[in-house]
């Protein structure tokens, strides 16, 4: 269901509405009522509907008197009205749909599909955003590294840094002896999450968590907690000291 209030200074024209809605629409569902621009802004913040019919004219101003209080709002606006003079200046101000009276049962369908469409696809960036931090709440936490002949169970924490051999990769864990691996360093650099793992140069990938110091010498070295140095290639330099600063 989609929630509305209607906002116009003629009760027959308010009462038409809903009439026409319940039968043509019957998913709008009408849940506040008002007749001028003070109680029009005071049925939405309390309502918090997702779309007004909003009436242009009225006794005490205008619908666009009433939108001037939202400097951001939440909600679609339809506007109806007697006069097409407004129509640029509905449009203006962001109007999903532009209503003449008295209203045409196809035109509100009309704008009822249009109210639906922006519903849906404002849902679906609620759930993509809602996913996306569900992925970010759930990153990756631990890894399974498969060798010849073992399987390897690590938390990323223990692990200090990769590097490339050819297409293979060892992997520096603490506390462990080194595990070599037969895929690439890209492959777990794309699957590693990035604000804890760092591709300091083609052969090397670090653990922020197990960094040392960064040094200049013979251009800059990162100092690994197992006492290794790793090169910062001259390209990926200033990333590097930006993701540090992160």
């Amino acid at each position: 269901m989609i929630s509305v209030v209607i906002v116009d200074d003629e009760a027959l024209a308010r009462a038409t509405l809903k009439s026409m809605l319940s039968e043509l629409c019957p998913d709008i569902r009408v849940i506040g009522e008002a007749n001028g621009v003070t109680t029009g802004i005071r049925e939405v913040l309390g309502k918090k509907p997702d779309a007004l019919f909003l009436d242009v004219q009225m006794e005490d101003g205008t619908g666009f008197d009433l939108l001037d209080q939202f400097s951001a709002p939440e909600f679609s606006v339809i506007f109806t009205t007697g006069f097409d003079r407004f129509a640029v200046s509905a449009f203006e101000n962001n109007a999903l749909h532009y209503l003449l009276k008295p209203l045409h049962p196809n035109k509100l369908q009309e704008a009822c599909n249009r109210l639906r469409e922006k519903n849906q696809q404002e849902k679906l960036s609620q759930r993509l955003n809602g996913a996306r931090e569900d992925i970010r709440g759930n990153e990756l936490k631990n890894i399974t590294l498969r060798s010849s002949n073992e399987i390897h169970f690590l938390k990323l924490q223990q692990i200090i840094r990769l590097e490339s051999l050819d297409n293979c990769t060892f992997f520096y864990p603490v506390d462990r002896k080194r595990i070599f691996i037969t895929k690439t360093i890209r492959e777990y650099e794309k699957m590693l999450p990035n604000n804890q793992f760092f591709r300091t140069h083609q052969s090397h990938v670090i653990n922020r968590n197990h960094v040392l110091k960064v040094v200049k010498e013979d251009g800059w070295q990162v100092l690994m907690s197992d006492g290794h140095s790793v090169p910062i290639s001259r390209r990926r330099n200033a990333d590097f000291l930006e993701w540090m600063d992160e």
